[in-house]
């Protein structure tokens, strides 16, 4: 699974998250210039990694995208037709997928991953949400100027947030596509949510034909980013900065905001298929699990170490963690506590558990086959 703290420790997206100004240079070509070929597609910045049916997709840096059909063993390079780094990637059937990146880059492939092309990017995004933002805030006006005294205190606060957004979404407007997506679900090939910076939340219904914001359904009035999205059960989760935690039982028509445990960011979320359990982790390696859809919390017992970047669920329900310092964690079933493994792996920011008993890592020094032991 992956996670956000690719972009903390990779800098470009931690850049754009502190100063909202694009970290890649030239943009307008970088949406418009197909990737680069390279015949060390392994050795280059990975950001994800995914399955495709029997194959194997990772995405990274300057808009590449990776294929393998024999277990990782060799490596194709697809046809992208931007140059932006891409950061998650999801194959809800073996032969349709969606990848998102920088500066609002959405791309959907109906070829297993062979070839990409644009559904949605920055400058869109930033048309559709500052319309949809003026029409929040108009509506905000009338309520107040039809409210009681008794009421209006409440609907200013939630008109002065719906104008911090309006001015926000206004620059978005004049600076253009800057801000990144960070992970992207969808639960077949129709309904899907990519999530990102700066409370960035899009919803289709309809394979990515149309993208709607459903910034109005979360409650999130400070833009806080969204880091990671999972599903687990019959529920949704997204986790972000500032310990926000949020779970849905419909798909992602409708957000409830849950308690936190923890005030510092989440970097990555995992869940067990069936709901048993959630596992969320993140900055100073702080890691927590549910059992009851994130109503309650428990601190999970691991070794020390640094943050943490990258889980996999297990077919057995242990869950494998890794560190950004590499320190690589296995769990007990249902991810009470983590033992320490052997081997490291620096720089990685995701897992995937492969059928021969290998795990593909993937980080800022390409990809690793390992078996790591289990």
């Amino acid at each position: 699974m992956r996670t956000c703290i690719k972009a903390v420790f990779t800098g470009c997206l931690a850049l754009v998250a502190m100063t909202g100004v694009a970290a890649e240079p030239n943009l307008n070509d970088l949406l418009s210039r197909p990737a680069d070929k390279t015949s060390r597609i392994a050795v280059s910045p990975l950001m994800d990694a995914t399955r495709a049916g029997s194959r194997l997709v990772v995405v990274g840096e300057a808009g590449r995208i990776g294929y393998s059909d024999d277990n990782g063993t060799t490596w194709s390079q697809a046809e992208v037709p931007v140059s932006i780094t891409l950061t998650a990637v999801t194959f809800p059937t073996p032969e349709k997928g969606w990848a998102v990146g920088h500066d609002g880059v959405i791309l959907n492939t109906t070829d297993s991953g062979a070839t990409w092309k644009m559904q949605l990017d920055g400058s869109a995004i930033n048309e559709m949400m500052h319309k949809q933002i003026s029409t929040l805030v108009e509506e905000a006006k009338a309520r107040l100027s039809a409210a009681s005294e008794d009421n209006r205190e409440e609907l200013e606060i939630e008109l002065e947030d719906l104008e911090y957004f309006l001015s926000d979404a206004e620059m978005g407007v004049r600076e253009g596509p800057t801000r990144p997506f960070m992970d992207v679900w969808f639960a077949d090939d129709k309904l899907g949510l990519a999530i990102g910076s700066f409370g960035i939340i899009f919803r289709t219904v309809d394979g990515g034909e149309n993208w709607e914001s459903i910034l109005g359904k979360m409650d999130n009035p400070d833009g806080f980013h969204y880091y990671a999205i999972t599903h687990s059960g019959d529920s949704l989760y997204i986790v972000g900065e500032m310990g926000m935690l949020f779970r849905s039982d419909d798909l992602g028509a409708s957000w409830t905001r849950l308690d936190s445990p923890y005030e510092g960011s989440f970097f990555g979320i995992v869940g067990h298929s069936a709901g048993d359990f959630v596992l969320t982790y993140g900055l100073g390696g702080n890691t927590f699990r549910s059992e009851d859809g994130g109503v309650s919390w428990s601190r999970v017992d691991k070794p020390k170490g640094s943050a943490l970047s990258a889980a996999s669920v297990r077919a057995d329900g242990t869950v494998v963690l890794i560190g950004y310092n590499g320190q690589v964690m296995h769990s007990d079933v249902g991810g009470h506590k983590f033992s320490p493994l052997a081997g490291r792996f620096p720089g990685s920011v995701a897992v995937l558990e492969l059928d021969n008993g290998e795990y593909l890592v993937v980080g800022v020094r390409g990809l690793t086959l390992a078996r790591l032991g289990i």
